[in-house]
């Protein structure tokens, strides 16, 4: 710990030793090819010795009866911290030692620079930025460190096993989100908060997610799903033409007033250009978000300030709490015009059961209920980039979209589908499923200790290390998921769920920090395929082959695929069914 101290430390002792002599950099100037090739002798006797010595019986905290390399200790995980000559060799391998010298270089060349040519304004300006930037470095160490372990010491051997014990931990102090969560500016409500105000937030919310209002949910789903099919025709009506069409947007729309009406807040509260203006603001605000992570120094606040594009991000964030500011000015004007009181007991199940009337009956502040909306409606996202990917799926797989649309014409027996209807597309159940094991749109997920997590071979990371998971890695396990690019919905068969570990498959996370929303999610995206199979047939140009992901907050396209939904001359005629409800399960 301390980069920073040390860092300033050691360049000020250059700068002193530098005053006196000023001719010291010149010569190191001159000689730093000498100096290069000195420093590589050195890296490469390390590496040497830690290939061929011996750990022995000294091997930390961790004995051994036979002698194993060093790097062998290292890599394989039972030796986090090897130690040459009393030494840490993290510290020789980690970026301290190249910082410090990076910096050290950097104003020796600028002082041998002004000493044989004068002061060169432009080359200060360069040695001032590149100091900032190491500073940050610095500041950002025990950040650093603490990820170096899980990403680097067993190369992501602890991302597999690892992450099954953090999953399945209910140790209140294995449930902090990691400390690179704290760049998510506006997103601090209950996925990013910790501690006793995580476990506050997840009771306060529970209602509205709570089984008894599934038929409400359903029914909302039924209704935002059939606005989108209604759209999707018009869009590939073409005039007897087949055009391919993107249709992200119109997924991301109803992905929004699906999680607004289900969970937020009373149905009809936002309207379709209100919900598109967020996706938008929402979109600019990720990428402008990972371009500041990639770029350390504009983390630093006052350097952001000056940056174009902070204009940019603040409005991109003010454009999101307008939205959700409406979402609950609506609430409270629709529950007011009824006549009604918040904490009245007569409210209808669904009115008391949203996020916004759960969160007035507890006085909650209306900063309070703003940060709690805003962060729920982070949902969207994934949902919408579940949906693509599901009917991607599909469309790249003609002969699992057939046998879906089986599923599907023998209960569509009414525009509205119910939860008996739901519970009977088992096979489009595992073809989603599947979908999310090859494309989890959440591609990570990371957790910050407060206490000691205990792993295999009695291995123990201490308090205060970033642990990353990776559904990404995990779901292409072969030890769990045999010739993992294949897409093979029969993983889902409750014979072969039963079989391997049941955290192996976590594209919601899993344990006590799983996705609430998980079951509402899987019902909408349930209602709204059934509906477009049931009316189409999808196709897709798309070569997965060739098709490029960005990697921000969510794992996205990123060039748009487009599709062809050719309209079904055989479509069943609707009829009536009864609307029950039975309790939601999965199979896995």
């Amino acid at each position: 710990t301390g980069g920073n101290i040390y860092s300033c430390v050691t360049v000020g002792l250059l700068l002193v030793v530098s005053a006196f002599n000023p001719q010291l950099c010149v010569e190191v100037y001159r000689n730093m090819s000498q100096i290069l090739g000195t420093l590589n002798v050195v890296a490469l006797s390390l590496c040497v010795y830690l290939i061929t010595g011996k750990t022995g019986n000294n091997a930390g905290a961790h004995k051994k009866e036979t002698e194993t390399s060093i790097v062998y200790e290292f890599f394989m995980g039972s030796e986090l911290h090897p130690r040459l000559l009393g030494m840490d060799v993290k510290q020789l391998t980690s970026p301290r030692l190249g910082n410090m010298m990076w910096q050290l270089f950097n104003i020796i060349f600028f002082i041998a620079g002004w000493k044989l040519n004068g002061f060169d304004s432009g080359h200060f300006v360069n040695v001032l930025l590149q100091t900032v930037h190491i500073y940050k470095a610095f500041h950002m160490e025990n950040y650093y460190f603490s990820m170096f372990e899980m990403m680097e010491d067993c190369a992501g051997y602890y991302l597999c096993w690892g992450s099954l014990s953090l999953l399945s931990s209910y140790d209140i102090g294995h449930v902090n989100r990691a400390s690179g969560y704290k760049f998510l500016e506006g997103f601090d409500g209950l996925a990013f908060s910790n501690g006793n105000r995580w476990q506050s937030l997840k009771k306060l919310i529970a209602p509205a997610f709570h089984f008894k209002s599934v038929d409400y949910k359903i029914s909302t789903f039924n209704t935002h799903s059939k606005t989108l099919v209604r759209k999707l025709e018009v869009l590939f009506s073409g005039n007897g033409k087949l055009v391919a069409h993107p249709i992200t947007k119109l997924l991301g729309s109803y992905s929004v007033q699906s999680v607004v009406d289900s969970v937020i807040t009373l149905p009809g509260s936002c309207n379709e250009v209100d919900a598109d203006r967020f996706v938008t603001n929402f979109k600019r605000y990720t990428e402008i978000l990972c371009y500041r992570i990639l770029h350390p120094w504009l983390t630093i606040g006052f350097i952001w300030k000056f940056h174009p594009l902070s204009t940019e991000f603040d409005a991109a964030i003010k454009g999101m709490n307008s939205f959700a500011d409406l979402l609950i000015m609506n609430h409270m004007a629709k529950v007011s015009t009824e006549g009604k009181e918040v904490n009245n007991a007569t409210l209808d199940e669904k009115e008391t059961n949203c996020l916004i009337s759960q969160m007035l009956q507890v006085n909650a502040s209306f900063k309070e209920i703003l940060t709690e909306v805003t962060t729920m409606l982070f949902a969207h996202e994934s949902n919408t980039l579940s949906l693509l990917y599901f009917l991607l799926m599909l469309a790249l797989h003609p002969e699992h979209q057939e046998k879906c649309r089986e599923e599907v014409d023998q209960i569509f027996n009414d525009e509205a589908l119910n939860f008996n209807d739901l519970s009977e597309l088992k096979y489009m159940e595992k073809c989603f499923l599947e979908t999310l094991r090859l494309l989890p749109p959440v591609f990570m997920f990371g957790r910050q200790l407060e206490s000691p997590l205990c792993l295999k071979n009695n291995i123990t990371l201490p308090p205060g290390t970033n642990v990353y998971v990776c559904p990404l890695a995990m779901h292409k396990d072969e030890k769990y998921f045999p010739n993992p690019e294949a897409f093979n919905p029969d993983r889902f068969l409750p014979g072969e769920c039963q079989q391997r570990h049941q955290y192996a498959f976590s594209p919601f996370s899993a344990g006590p920090r799983v996705c609430p929303g998980m079951k509402p999610a899987i019902l909408s995206i349930k209602i709204l395929v059934a509906k477009i199979l049931h009316k189409f047939e999808i196709t897709s140009d798309v070569k997965m082959e060739s098709f490029k992901f960005r990697f921000t907050l969510t794992m996205s396209p990123e060039i748009e695929p487009t599709f062809v939904f050719k309209p079904r001359n055989n479509c069943l005629t609707f009829g009536t069914y009864t609307n029950t409800y039975q309790s939601y399960s999965s199979n896995c």
